[in-house]
């Protein structure tokens, strides 16, 4: 007995269906991005393994008719870690208007692996911009460093009826700063 959708549906809501569908809204590229994953595409010429991130931003190795998604790498993270995953959405059950994935170590200095989705095209990989502020700015507040690569780092945001692209841009910060400061406090924790 089918519950719901055709078999388009039922693909899309495998991992690899979340990533080769590319949907700005679905919650699990910005995760593997954050985790650094890769994936296998197979085609009829070779086997090849590339970076999440080059699938997603190269035209290159956009999947043609002929290549299939075959594997999802994910490195395990360090027990010296932490992470956190935030989503703001209007409902239950909704797409979010903006999520943020954050990981951070228990270095000395504090370095901070952050990736921003649902607030434009393809997710956001805020990780170098935040480092560069958090170099620059080392007196400002952590709060204002994500705020500020936030708001530098989306800059053509989506609108929808789960929000304009202002309201998204906004919300990003918000998410961000939620993410990172969870992660932080489930590292103090440990």
């Amino acid at each position: 007995k089918q519950i719901g959708g055709g078999r388009q549906v039922h693909n899309q809501g495998t991992i690899g269906g979340n990533i080769v569908a590319m949907h700005p809204l679905y919650d699990i590229i910005p995760s593997l991005l954050a985790l650094g994953a890769q994936v296998q595409i197979a085609g009829p010429e070779a086997i090849e393994i590339i970076p999440l991130s080059k699938l997603l931003t190269e035209a290159s190795y956009q999947l043609g008719a002929k290549e299939l998604l075959t594997r999802i790498i994910v490195p395990p993270m360090d027990s010296d870690h932490s992470w956190a995953y935030k989503k703001l959405k209007i409902t239950t059950g909704s797409y979010s208007s903006a999520n943020a994935v954050a990981i951070v170590d228990s270095a000395e200095d504090l370095n901070v692996r952050l990736v921003v989705g649902a607030v434009t095209e393809l997710p956001i990989d805020l990780t170098e911009s935040l480092a560069a502020e958090m170099k620059n700015s080392p007196n400002s507040e952590l709060d204002v460093q994500i705020e500020t690569a936030c708001n530098a780092a989306v800059t053509d945001p989506i609108s929808d009826q789960r929000g304009h692209g202002e309201y998204r841009k906004a919300m990003a910060g918000v998410v961000a700063k939620r993410a990172v400061n969870a992660a932080i406090e489930k590292l103090e924790a440990k």
